[in-house]
């Protein structure tokens, strides 16, 4: 009785009521799950199934409250392995019935989350997994591709879950069953005589049909190093053909989401090279990708986006780094790239969830350190030089690499960065100017003797990005607010006491900011600097 009590609160409870009601419920479901399985399988399993439909009522979406509950109820692994099957069975019912592509995505997102609770590598059912899941709905999605199958599959979203899906599962096989896994990267376990052929080596492909390369990126990369089979196994297939191949694909591609996922596969080929030749190649490229591709300059969107993330890769794991660097430099002096060029910057760095040590990924320990030793000082002597309308590109390119660097590294180059960070504040640029603010947070707190001798730009400054919410963002008003805060305590009375009743009198406009997070910190900088001067 007192599991059907439960299941009724989970599945009856309005869902604009009292949330942590249901929560507890579940959560005591969870605990009798932990001494008496055979109950939630017997009666929580059976009505919550139940509650599922056959398929989906466009903008009625009363499964995800029972599929969130499903899932967080899959701790025990007999349960977990229950909850998959019939998971599994409920999609084949949803796709015959050709239900809503958002429901298809939600059971498969659910599948995933009780996978990734598992190891899978040491799991009993893995292989099962590879052959029910991976093979059998990649291949499906492949075919759907080219109209013969469910278009739920091939919906742009359904492929990145059910790419990550299979990468989870993909990542636990054992290096043989990966390798063969590589040389399925683009026919995606398709039969011969199907009408399902690889993206690559063709063009005039429907948008449904490259779409699959999100499926062919997530193989890529959760096979790890068993990736260079794709090009050592396959007899049609080798590097410098492949790379030369999608950077083509990636100049021509017209579409945002899949030029984003083969920019990732030049990224994860580059950085698994496991030849200099092919590091070598990966330069040339770089330097020339219109060239290598055979594309015409007049018909690609941008080509920086290749140059950046084979540059991501080559970076990484410390390979031709001064040639690299010394390009990307050189490319923020270009008129016609130089804006978009900056920009990038902020990509080189960057955690990307594929290309990392957990997919095999050769990531060097001082990579970032080497990057800002070599970057910064450039930056730095290129921007007094560079021309008035160039100097912007130079302050986005330093913002973009300062994100991603640890405060000790960050620290060591104070003198030579903050001139141009107090000249990014005047930038009107959201982005730049907030993660500015955010270097300065930290440079504030670790070296605060290196902002005194700002402390007159500095404060103006910060007032200025502290105030006007139509055109400063919340995030950069809060920042602003919480650096001036950081100021009294930590840099000397007798600099800050001459700006104190312009900071107080400035403050006022920020304590009717239409954010509470912004209002709140306004009352507590300036009780701070109104205190500052008084004794403990």
């Amino acid at each position: 009785m007192i599991v059907q009590y439960l299941d009724e609160i989970v599945l009856t409870e309005d869902p604009n009521g009292r949330e942590e009601v249901k929560n507890e419920a579940i959560q005591a479901l969870v605990e009798i799950s932990k001494s008496k399985h055979q109950l939630i399988m017997d009666i929580t399993f059976p009505a919550f199934m139940a509650n599922l439909p056959d398929h989906s009522v466009p903008d009625q979406n009363d499964y995800i409250v029972t599929l969130e509950g499903l899932a967080r109820l899959s701790v025990e692994k007999s349960i977990s392995d229950t909850l998959v099957r019939r998971l599994l069975s409920k999609l084949e019912t949803v796709l015959q019935h050709d239900g809503q592509a958002s429901y298809a995505q939600a059971l498969f997102s659910t599948i995933e989350y009780v996978l990734s609770r598992r190891d899978l590598a040491t799991d009993s059912n893995l292989s099962n997994y590879h052959e029910k899941i991976v093979v059998a709905y990649v291949c499906r999605a492949a075919l759907a591709s080219v109209g013969s199958g469910p278009q739920a599959l091939i919906e742009p979203d359904t492929l990145e879950i059910l790419g990550r899906l299979a990468g989870r599962i993909l990542h636990a096989l054992d290096e043989h069953k990966r390798q063969s896994v590589a040389v399925e990267t683009y026919t995606l376990f398709t039969p011969e005589g199907t009408s399902f052929n690889s993206v690559i080596y063709r063009q005039d492909l429907s948008e449904e049909h490259r779409r699959t390369m999100i499926l062919s990126t997530w193989m890529l990369a959760s096979v790890g190093q068993a990736a260079d089979a794709l090009y050592t196994v396959a007899d049609d297939v080798n590097f410098d053909s492949l790379l030369n191949e999608l950077t083509r694909l990636a100049l021509v591609e017209t579409i945002p989401l899949i030029r984003h996922y083969v920019l990732k596969q030049i990224a994860l080929l580059v950085n698994r090279s496991p030849t200099s030749q092919g590091l070598s190649v990966a330069l040339h490229v770089m330097f020339n990708p219109f060239q290598a591709a055979q594309v015409d300059p007049t018909s690609s969107t941008d080509v920086t986006h290749v140059v950046f993330w084979i540059a991501k890769a080559l970076l990484l794991r410390l390979a031709h780094i001064r040639e690299v660097l010394d390009h990307l430099l050189g490319l923020l002096a270009d008129n016609s790239y130089g804006s978009v060029s900056a920009r990038g910057f902020a990509l080189l760095l960057a955690h990307d969830e594929m290309l990392s040590k957990r997919y095999g990924g050769n990531i060097r320990l001082l990579a970032k350190q080497k990057v800002f030793s070599i970057c910064v000082p450039r930056i730095a002597a290129d921007f007094r030089a560079a021309e008035a309308n160039l100097k912007p590109n130079y302050l986005i390119a330093l913002s973009g690499i300062l994100k991603d660097i640890p405060t000790e590294v960050t620290m060591t180059e104070i003198a030579t960065m903050l001139p141009l960070l107090l000249q990014s504040l005047d930038l009107p640029d959201q982005a730049v100017k907030a993660a500015t603010i955010e270097s300065l947070v930290v440079i504030s707190q670790e070296s605060p003797e290196a902002v005194e001798r700002h402390i007159s730009s500095l404060v103006n400054r910060l007032l200025q990005a502290a105030s006007k919410p139509t055109e400063n963002i919340p995030r950069v008003r809060f920042n602003a607010l919480r650096c001036l805060q950081i100021f009294p305590g930590k840099i000397k009375d007798s600099v800050l006491l001459p700006y104190r009743p312009g900071i107080i009198k400035g403050l006022l406009p920020m304590l009717d900011d239409p954010k509470r997070n912004v209002r709140k910190m306004a009352v507590e900088c300036r009780a701070t600097w109104t205190n500052m001067d008084e004794p403990e």
